[in-house]
């Protein structure tokens, strides 16, 4: 049996949230929320607050800048779901159902789907799934290889060239990030 890895009782939200929170990539980058994801096509990140789950959105809000006011959600303008940078939020009015865009053809398999309106004005989605969204980022690997140093042969060890995290490894994240 594994065992949970909770803050003591009485810490404060701010360190409870930062405990999270991958900003080492700098200022300008995506803060990227290692905590509890959900598994929806669009994951997003909580954190249980008194007993209930609180989206790290909101949570990322209300430590810069204060309340989200009623009928509003934040959201990011870099479109990752994950990113915690204040610098990348912002709130945008709840829409009341589901308003959907004009409908449009899948970038990998052709077939045509309705994205939600408020999706096109920050994402602008090109697949219908999560499945072609996945066959379109297979060349996770070749992203991968080419932060290899390859250059002393096939006995020699392969230094990771791209960013570090915290703890020395080899720090990797593929955003997707859709034309304009």
């Amino acid at each position: 049996m594994t065992q949970r890895n909770h803050t003591p009782k009485g810490t404060p939200l701010n360190i409870r949230f930062a405990k999270y929170v991958d900003s080492s990539a700098g200022q300008d980058a995506c803060w990227l929320w290692m905590g509890y994801t959900s598994k929806a096509r669009s994951p997003q990140g909580s954190l249980t607050i008194n007993g209930k789950q609180v989206m790290a959105k909101q949570i990322a809000w209300e430590l810069a800048f204060g309340p989200v006011p009623a009928n509003h959600q934040v959201t990011t303008t870099c479109g990752e779901s994950l990113c915690m940078n204040p610098d990348h939020l912002v709130l945008r009015k709840a829409v009341a159902g589901r308003d959907y865009a004009e409908p449009r053809p899948c970038a990998t398999c052709g077939k045509m789907f309705r994205p939600l309106s408020y999706e096109v004005e920050r994402v602008n989605p090109q697949y219908c799934s999560k499945t072609c969204r996945g066959l379109a980022s297979r060349n996770l690997l070749s992203h991968l290889w080419n932060r290899v140093d390859k250059s002393g042969g096939n006995d020699a060890c392969w230094p990771f060239t791209g960013s570090l995290n915290r703890d020395g490894y080899g720090h990797f994240v593929l955003h997707y990030k859709y034309p304009r």
